[in-house]
């Protein structure tokens, strides 16, 4: 069972790598500044008080529902 254990652990390792790799690259989308995202989308920062009202909101609804 010492050669079976050593591949698996080694396809395990491999997975965890992968995964790492895909979850790393994935939080990467996520660290835009706000500045860059009104640049590109100039309308938010005229609605941003309804855009947080509308979010809270939802919030508040999921918990309500939940």
């Amino acid at each position: 069972m010492g050669i079976l254990s050593g591949i698996f652990s080694f396809l395990l390792g491999l997975v965890v790598n992968l995964l790492d790799i895909a979850v790393t690259s994935f939080l990467g989308v996520f660290e835009i500044d706000l500045a860059m995202f009104f640049a590109y989308f100039p309308a938010a920062e005229n609605f941003k008080g309804a855009i947080i009202g509308f979010s809270v909101g939802l919030l508040f609804l999921f918990l309500i529902f939940q």
